[in-house]
């Protein structure tokens, strides 16, 4: 785990994104007694932070050998619309795609509405048009993919075209009755881009460099959570 994600780690954990204790739960209908709280970041910085090593994460080869490369078996492909599945992914879309105009790859974004509005601008689908755009989804957390699942049916019910996801943490969490692959293994057989910026491992190594000794016991609880 290299320095840069070791610092982020910390930034996120100063800043409440990692919560414990109790027992959480989770869109998936799981509990945890860990909960992501990406809505504790408010300050554009770090936004702007986790939004830069994200978008190399996929676009830059030379900082990760499994960055992007714009082609798939069925020909070529590019990323058209970073879309921000609600309402947490929202703010990393739009962030995104304000890194990528500074990186002189302009991609535009939308966002999803939870339920279709009838009234005004109707529609699930606010911003880059979907009909006919290859999407990369985005997401501040994946767990069992739900949210993922339901936002493919809105696009491809629009004409758009999903070419994989892209999420801030991937809580490592196996997929019922397939227990030695995790949700983003098999998304990464299916889609071009199946990525997360941090992980459940990750986490774990930045709390054994701290000394807090409440630290031990987040430890055996992520640990005991991770390997049921």
């Amino acid at each position: 785990m290299n320095r840069q994600l070791l610092d982020l780690c910390n930034q996120l954990y100063q800043a409440g994104v990692f919560q414990f204790g109790g027992e959480w739960s989770l869109k998936s209908g799981r509990t945890s007694p860990y909960f992501v709280n990406t809505g504790k970041i408010s300050d554009s910085k770090l936004l702007q932070l986790i939004a830069v090593q994200m978008y190399n994460l996929v676009f830059n080869p030379d900082t990760n050998p499994y960055a992007f490369r714009g082609i798939r078996k069925d020909g070529n492909e590019k990323v058209d619309v970073f879309c921000g599945i609600p309402y947490k992914g929202i703010p990393l879309a739009i962030a995104l795609s304000q890194v990528s105009d500074a990186q002189s790859n302009p991609i535009r974004y939308n966002f999803m509405r939870k339920e279709e509005k009838r009234t005004g601008e109707k529609g699930r689908v606010i911003g880059a048009e979907v009909s006919k755009a290859s999407i990369l989804l985005i997401d501040d957390v994946l767990t069992a993919g739900t949210g993922f699942r339901q936002a493919c049916k809105v696009i491809e019910s629009l004409g758009g075209k999903v070419i994989g996801v892209l999420v801030l943490f991937d809580r490592q969490e196996s997929v019922v009755k397939v227990e030695t692959d995790t949700t983003l293994t098999l998304l990464r057989d299916s889609y071009p881009i199946a990525s997360a910026l941090l992980d459940v491992d990750m986490l774990i190594t930045y709390l054994r460099t701290k000394t807090d000794p409440r630290n031990y016991e987040y430890l055996k609880q992520l640990i005991r959570h991770k390997n049921s």
